[in-house]
């Protein structure tokens, strides 16, 4: 954050701008938690209007932290489902890694092993994803989103219940595609952010809220 030649901001020059900008800043987080729960998008600084990395912004904030922990509940919504065993809704979404960053670089001849190892089909991947996890938190979600398109059956981490993350329903129907959408005329996957978008009343255009508008029937996104 102490580096103005890249564009961030010095420390010292944040504390004297926040009795400034705190009721535009107070103004704006109020504007996030309105935000749409289980929609992943980034969080603009109130002053450039760029994307922020939260973790920067967190050390800074102080009390406008529970702002933010509220924006950060709303995104992991993106990753939770109703378990078919206990019928309680949790997140799917792996457990954050509390590692400190001296100790992520003790690992680092560990992980090389275990590169050379998996390249010669002696490990499987997991011994490698299972070692790292991404701090951001809405760049975690977004990863773990597009590894569910591709791989969407999971087990439920309360159950360990098999799972499809993509139709919502129960077990692992390998080889068979998700009927659960496919029978709902009126539900239509935005091609941008892979949000399933349900149609209202009204002519065939549907809006995502991502900004994406498709017609429905067609299949046509602009």
């Amino acid at each position: 954050m102490a580096n103005t030649q890249k564009g961030w901001i010095n420390k010292d020059i944040f504390q004297f701008l926040v009795p400034h900008l705190t009721m535009k800043i107070f103004l704006y987080l109020e504007i996030i938690k309105s935000i749409i729960p289980g929609v992943t998008r980034p969080l603009k600084c109130p002053v450039c209007i760029k994307p922020t990395n939260l973790t920067k912004w967190k050390k800074l904030l102080g009390e406008y932290n529970k702002a933010i922990a509220t924006f950060e509940m709303k995104i992991t919504q993106a990753c939770h489902v109703t378990c078919p065993k206990c019928h309680e809704m949790h997140s799917t979404l792996p457990p954050l890694s509390m590692a400190k960053p001296h100790e992520i670089f003790k690992m680092n001849s560990q992980l090389c092993t275990l590169c050379c190892q998996y390249c010669r089909h002696r490990r499987s991947v997991n011994h490698i994803t299972n070692m790292f996890l991404i701090h951001f938190l809405i760049r975690r979600v977004a990863l773990y989103l597009r590894w569910r398109r591709e791989d969407p059956f999971i087990c439920t981490l309360c159950c360990g219940a098999n799972f499809c993350f993509s139709c919502k329903t129960s077990g692992h129907h390998i080889g068979e595609p998700c009927q659960a959408f496919e029978e709902l005329e009126d539900i239509a996957q935005c091609p941008n952010c892979k949000l399933h978008v349900v149609k209202g009343d009204g002519c065939d255009i549907i809006f995502c809220f991502c900004g994406r508008m498709g017609k429905r029937k067609i299949g046509i996104w602009f």
